[in-house]
């Protein structure tokens, strides 16, 4: 049979050859045991260690603590630490501190209180944690924090919603025209430009600030201890100002400009509302102030979240980008409402199209040179169930950002070459349609397939069908947009160009999209018989259309005196409430039936 010291031998032969340092001490704290992992860990041999007190590995700091947990042992034979491991500093032989995982034991040996570790070296574990932490708080392209790290940086400055709190103010930030850049010059060239970004914003704002990076060309600054409206007005123009210098990216200079949404947080639990931001700022262009607004009154009574300040900042954000770009918005509370009641539409929207709540409308478009009808404007209108028929300014940029985009447009395309057709029927003869697309439209490859089948559906023309595309939309759309103009102007549908020269558009564009008719926007027809140069902008765009081979539509003609001159200017057709409002089908049909599609003298005074 093994006898007590052959078991007591083979184990310690065992801790001998073991890659876990192994330490055993009596309960005079001195060691009486230390294998070759032991020498390798805290750089004593095994003759230094043997005989030393245990506390030669333990940081001077600690050593109290340590002393007196080891005699409580002694005394009471039992340790809160025996069984369990625990994550501790001990020191090496050459003065640093190493982090080691310890599991302790102790039993009784010839009547004495023995003690034994197992340690291992966690270097490489609180590394790979702090990488870890490092990747949950940071931005891996910017090295700036992120969206998690924004956040908990917001709860420590809001605190509670029980009145504690840190002033601050949120700007929210995004690039213009990002997209743009990704697309054409490759992502490469984006995240290296999104990297030089994020160091000017943290050169801008310095001090106690904090610069995000919220996701793609998302970026947010954290302003602490700012409430004033005109303080953080002063920090938003320093980031306009520091994006304005060009970037120098892959051997190209680039151009960024960025729209900005701000938030203020009193530091009550309030929110300065619309009440304490100057009119002014509200709708601050990029624009610095001269003499900045100073009748700035107290907050409003708004208790907050981190997300609801979140909220606020990107409703303001969203407010400078819908308003074109390359500004700043503050919040105020009007955007949330006008929020919801988006929120709330969108919904609704999405009941009406399978109700069949929306109807389409058409307004003439006719002959300058002889009042012949030549085509119409399919126009969209919601027959809503509580409120009425509504204007499509009440619900068409709802319906734009939805989901429900292309559904939409396609069903407004079916409808528009139906009623053509039944048109034709009739007697109308053959009227061209017009119909306005959805940006989402453009965006997919769909759209030529819908139109095609669309036409052969009806028996309809190509020619007699006409997609109306805003300058805007092209732009958002470019280089897709115009391939897939391409391919509908090929099948013999023509194209115009909706509200030209009220966009941001250069006229290179003219030649580069395939074109049949330019459609003069209503601002400058309003008074083109009382002020010249009104008459001069639509006097150049007919002669440089006619040199271009396209046709001239000017749309908002009223008055007798505005077509006359739209006439002599070469302008071919006009639209308005001279020609009639949008009508239902039947009402426009039997309107011009009774003429043969003619309009009359009469029919005008009408």
């Amino acid at each position: 049979m093994e006898t007590a010291g052959q078991r007591k031998g083979r184990f310690a032969q065992m801790l001998a050859g073991s890659s876990t340092a192994a330490i055993c001490a009596g309960p005079d704290n001195l060691i009486v045991s230390w294998n070759s992992a032991a020498e390798a860990l805290f750089g004593y041999s095994a003759e230094q260690a043997i005989g030393q007190p245990l506390s030669l590995i333990i940081p001077e700091r600690h050593r109290d603590a340590h002393h007196a947990g080891l005699s409580r042992v002694v005394r009471s034979g039992r340790s809160r630490l025996a069984g369990n491991a625990v994550e501790i500093l001990a020191l090496h032989a050459e003065g640093h501190e190493i982090p080691v995982d310890l599991s302790l034991s102790t039993w009784n040996e010839d009547g004495q209180r023995m003690f034994g570790a197992l340690i291992r070296d966690i270097t490489d574990r609180q590394e790979a944690t702090r990488r870890l932490e490092h990747l949950a708080h940071c931005d891996t392209l910017t090295s700036l924090p992120n969206r998690h790290a924004l956040q908990a940086r917001l709860a420590e400055l809001i605190g509670s919603n029980d009145g504690a709190g840190t002033p601050c103010a949120l700007l929210l930030l995004d690039l213009d025209g990002f997209k743009h850049i990704n697309d054409t010059l490759g992502h490469s060239v984006g995240d290296s430009l999104l990297a030089m970004v994020g160091r000017r914003l943290s050169g801008a704002v310095g001090g106690d600030n904090m610069v995000a990076r919220l996701g793609g060309d998302e970026f947010a600054v954290i302003l602490p201890n700012c409430a004033d409206p005109l303080a953080a007005d002063r920090s938003a123009t320093a980031l306009f100002d520091c994006l304005k210098a060009p970037f120098d990216v892959a051997g190209q200079h680039l151009f960024v400009e960025t729209s900005l949404g701000i938030a203020l947080f009193a530091g009550t639990g309030e929110a300065p509302g619309g009440e304490g931001v100057p009119s002014s700022l509200v709708s601050l262009s990029e624009r610095r102030l001269e003499t900045p607004p100073t009748d700035v009154p107290g907050p409003a009574d708004r208790a907050l979240t981190v997300e609801q300040l979140l909220a606020h900042a990107d409703l303001a954000l969203y407010s400078a980008k819908a308003a074109g770009g390359s500004m700043r918005r503050f919040f105020v509370p009007a955007m949330q409402n006008r929020s919801e009641q988006r929120h709330r539409l969108g919904l609704e929207l999405r009941r009406a199209l399978p109700e069949g709540e929306l109807e389409m409308w058409f307004q003439p478009q006719v002959s300058l040179a002889t009042g012949e009808l030549r085509g119409v404007e399919a126009l969209l209108r919601w027959n809503h169930p509580e409120l009425g028929l509504l204007h499509p300014d009440a619900f068409i940029s709802v319906l734009e950002d939805s989901t429900l985009a292309e559904e939409a447009g396609d069903w407004i395309i079916a409808q528009a070459c139906r009623t053509a057709a039944h048109w034709r029927e009739m007697g109308l003869g053959h009227v061209r349609m017009g119909v306005n697309l959805f940006a989402a439209q453009l965006r997919s490859d769909r759209l030529p397939g819908v139109i095609t089948a669309a036409l052969a559906s009806h028996d309809i023309a190509p020619e007699m069908l006409e997609i109306e595309v805003t300058e805007n939309t092209v732009l958002r759309q470019n280089d897709h947009a115009s391939r897939v103009l391409e391919r509908i102007r090929a099948m013999g549908v023509h194209i115009a160009f909706d509200d030209f020269g009220t966009g941001f558009a250069s006229l290179s564009l003219l030649r580069r999209f395939p074109l049949d008719r330019l459609k003069i926007d209503r601002s400058f027809v309003a008074q083109i018989d009382r002020v010249e140069a009104d008459a001069a902008i639509v006097r150049a765009v007919a002669v440089m259309a006619r040199e271009l081979g396209l046709e001239v539509i000017a749309e908002g003609v009223e008055t007798q005196a505005q077509e006359q001159v739209l006439r002599k200017l070469g302008c071919n057709e006009a639209q308005g409430f001279r020609y009639g409002r949008a009508m239902v089908a039947s009402d426009l049909a039997a309107r011009w039936l009774d003429t043969g599609g003619m309009m009359t003298d009469e029919r005008r005074r009408a």
